[in-house]
């Protein structure tokens, strides 16, 4: 008897929780298009579109990492940004030891984040909006291939999840 006097209330709590969770708002950053032809050499531009799913649509800002493969893309920097509450960038490439995006093939990555310590970001945009551009130098030496270009948070709004939707370069030599 007192086993169940425990267990239903642990299986309420586990329900609750489950339920938040699966109705949290998610902060989602893409970039589009999401699959690009392109030859070897070529410079293209990606656009980094930034929404919100839930109730909330203005957070306290995001950090991204934006993941290459260096071996196909030579070059790879914003441009553009949005400039409201633009707070973080480090656009040298670090290596991704820690495979961050879980894709063995990416190996670089640069940074870029907002805040807002008030709330309200972005104040000026009407979401899904963009902000800003990805500029993407190919290798000139690459023989026909398909890369990746992938999106991971460094942090993300308080109370919201994370998700980053990635692009494919088909490569021609």
């Amino acid at each position: 008897m007192n086993k169940t006097k425990c267990i239903l209330p642990m299986l309420a709590l586990s329900l609750a929780v489950s339920l938040s969770m699966a109705m949290a708002e998610t902060q989602i950053v893409s970039l589009e298009p999401a699959w690009v032809d392109s030859l070897s050499g070529e410079t293209i531009e990606l656009q980094l579109i930034y929404n919100v799913l839930g109730e909330k649509q203005k957070t306290t800002g995001i950090g991204l990492r934006i993941h290459y493969n260096s071996k196909s893309i030579s070059e790879l920097k914003p441009v553009n940004m949005y400039g409201e509450e633009f707070v973080g960038q480090h656009f040298k490439p670090t290596d991704d030891i820690h495979d961050f995006d879980n894709n063995p093939l990416t190996d670089k990555y640069i940074c870029i984040a907002w805040m807002s310590i008030l709330g309200g970001w972005p104040k000026l945009l009407d979401l899904p909006a963009s902000l800003g551009s990805i500029s993407v130098q190919l290798n000139p030496d690459n023989a026909s291939s398909e890369t990746q270009i992938n999106i991971t948070s460094t942090s993300s709004a308080l109370g919201y999840k994370f998700e980053g939707q990635s692009a494919v370069l088909s490569i021609y030599h």
